[in-house]
């Protein structure tokens, strides 16, 4: 929940920074997205690894 938010936060400000500078394409949006995802995920087995129960997520599974 919390991290949702957070990455809706950062994708929100991103657009904004965009769009005063030059806009945001649906391009950079989708590289926000994969960044986040790849930073979840790299997270995650760096909390399992280190002993923390991260619930029932599936570490394989992508959504974006």
């Amino acid at each position: 929940f919390v991290t949702r938010n957070l990455v809706k936060r950062y994708i929100a400000q991103m657009q904004r920074v965009k769009q005063q500078n030059e806009g945001v394409s649906e391009d950079d949006v989708n590289e926000i997205k994969q960044d986040i995802s790849a930073f979840r995920y790299e997270l995650l087995g760096i909390l399992r690894s280190a002993g923390f129960n991260t619930g029932h997520t599936d570490i394989n599974q992508k959504t974006y």
